[in-house]
């Protein structure tokens, strides 16, 4: 059976990437320490798959088809190359098929690709975290971008049922699930790169406590009023949350980094039981 070893919830970013250049050299080398140290984690874990949830950018998905979740399920993914190098990955098709299996399984039904592409919400953190794309990955696309959203209480719902699919898997591997995106910031509109640091730190702190009440009880509109337009995000965060609910969390990094229009963070969510 294939055994989650860890998760980890953290921003994505082509500006991350593509123009580092943008933010002064001692907070840019944190923030991407941050990233550094899941690497090293992911390698101390001997992780063999990374399962990862992403959004898109009207790159992969538009309105002519546009799912709530999908699944890829192939033997390799390439990316779009928005801001950031062409990569190419592995996948892993044995458990991305349990993985769908099992959420049917448990009363989810997220579309299926074996074709996906992925965009920098997949490919912006895989850039720091597993920098030659030596791991396979299986990932799964979660709608942030445009309305209907998921509700947040199913985007948690998910995440638990992720976590089960995963565990019952016949595969044989060491798993670890990466969730990107968030937290505040604003595209586009006259409020552009405003980001909101007081409420990303209480989010972090009601993610760290897994106050489900709290971070399920928002409308979209309060998301937007909260986190901005690209806050949906956080989506991911709690399907991570989901997966490993008595987790203790971990916070490596938290800053506003305006140069990048991004409330940057990085947490872990280990896999023993908060104390």
């Amino acid at each position: 059976m294939a055994d989650i070893v860890g998760a980890y919830a953290l921003t994505h970013s082509s500006l991350m990437v593509g123009q580092p250049e943008l933010v002064a050299d001692e907070l840019r080398e944190a923030c991407y320490a941050a990233y550094h140290r899941v690497r090293q984690e992911l390698v101390e874990s001997k992780v063999d798959v990374l399962v990862v949830l992403g959004s898109d950018h009207f790159n992969s998905y538009f309105y002519d088809l546009f799912p709530q979740w999908c699944v890829g399920r192939a033997d390799s993914y390439e990316g779009w190359a928005d801001n950031m190098p062409m990569y190419k990955l592995a996948g892993h098709r044995k458990l991305s098929a349990d993985v769908i299996d099992g959420l049917l399984d448990r009363g989810c039904e997220p579309a299926l690709s074996e074709q996906m592409r992925l965009d920098h919400s997949f490919l912006s953190p895989l850039h720091f975290i597993t920098p030659d794309m030596d791991l396979p990955v299986v990932p799964i696309f979660q709608n942030c971008l445009s309305r209907p959203f998921p509700r947040l209480a199913r985007s948690l719902a998910f995440g638990r049922a992720l976590g089960e699919a995963i565990r019952a898997s016949a595969v044989d591997a060491r798993v670890a699930v990466i969730g990107t995106g968030g937290l505040s910031h604003w595209i586009g509109g006259p409020d552009h790169g405003r980001l909101n640091p007081e409420f990303d730190r209480e989010f972090l702190d009601r993610f760290a406590r897994n106050d489900v009440d709290w971070l399920t009880g928002f409308s979209d509109e309060d998301i937007e009023r909260h986190l901005g337009s690209g806050g949906h995000e956080v989506r991911n965060w709690l399907t991570v949350r989901g997966c490993l609910p008595n987790g203790a969390v971990e916070r490596f990094f938290y800053e506003p980094i305006e140069p990048w229009w991004i409330g940057a963070a990085v947490a872990a969510v280990r896999t023993g039981e908060a104390r």
